[in-house]
């Protein structure tokens, strides 16, 4: 990224932090799904809406 480093010296820096975050925050929303599919029956064919509405 030639033309950016020019104008931003940071900017692949910080876009491989911003990169970083979104993995990061990837893996933890897809914990967090995980346990929110076994509270809610762990049949994603068939989830009960009473189990739904907390979430």
């Amino acid at each position: 990224m030639p033309p950016l480093s020019e104008r931003w010296p940071g900017a692949v820096a910080a876009v491989g932090r911003s990169v970083a975050w979104l993995a990061e925050a990837d893996e933890l929303l897809a914990e967090l799904a995980e346990g929110d599919l076994a509270l809610a029956g762990d049949d994603p064919g068939c989830l009960p809406l009473a189990r739904l509405t907390p979430l």
